[in-house]
């Protein structure tokens, strides 16, 4: 006669036949099955998968955005236009030169480096209408480094040509 393999349940501890009938295919775990049956493995998809218009969403999701306003959820989104990507540059520029409590502000507010750019919309409009290039992906650089952020000293390059401009301190 021959012997039927058994394989207990990681959540319940039920002792089942090691078959596909009580749990789930998974090519990744030596033995094939996963450690948990199928039945607790049903439970604990119904604690944690919503469906939502046929479309299955994680609940802890849906949790962490729950109480934000619609104008915040449309933040997330904004940063990968043009607009959104530059406003953040801009951001950073203000930070570097204005903050004395971000870390590198003595490279460049604490030597006097300034930000000429009066609001968000004119640093825009100049990168998008002189400039003509998409910045996504690309480091704001100085042209000339002992220069202000300032229409005419701003480039877009690659990082690996910001990095490789780095001041050496000899």
């Amino acid at each position: 006669m021959i012997a039927r393999l058994r394989k207990i349940c990681s959540q319940c501890s039920n002792v089942y036949p090691a078959t596909t009938e009580f749990f789930h295919v998974a090519s990744s775990i030596a033995c094939g099955l996963r450690a948990a049956c199928k039945s607790c493995t049903a439970l604990k998809n119904k604690r944690y998968w919503k469906t939502v218009n046929g479309k299955a969403v994680i609940k802890r999701y849906q949790q962490s955005e729950r109480g934000k306003t619609m104008s915040q959820l449309g933040q997330r989104r904004r940063h990968l236009t043009v607009e959104g990507y530059l406003r953040n540059v801009l951001k950073g520029i203000r930070q570097r030169c204005y903050n004395p409590n971000v870390a590198i502000y003595k490279y460049y507010g604490g030597r006097g480096i300034e930000c000429k750019f009066t609001s968000s919309r004119d640093f825009i409009d100049w990168v998008v209408n002189v400039l003509q290039v998409d910045p996504r992906g690309l480091d704001c650089d100085r042209i000339d480094d002992n220069g202000h952020y300032e229409k005419g000293n701003i480039q877009f390059i690659t990082h690996g040509d910001n990095i490789r401009k780095i001041r050496r301190k000899f």
